[in-house]
């Protein structure tokens, strides 16, 4: 029997959508970390 993930990744896959889901998670879990080390230093963004 395979796990929950797994089933998942095959749902993804055969609706030829798991490649970019990935992406997309990857670049969500890289902002967030980003986020997060920039408010531990008080750092900000400046658009100007």
């Amino acid at each position: 029997m395979k796990g929950i993930g797994q089933n998942f990744n095959d749902f993804l896959k055969e609706q030829d959508i798991y490649e970019e889901v990935n992406e997309l998670a990857a670049k969500k879990q890289i902002t967030y970390q980003l986020k997060q080390a920039m408010k531990e230093k008080k750092l900000t963004i400046s658009l100007s």
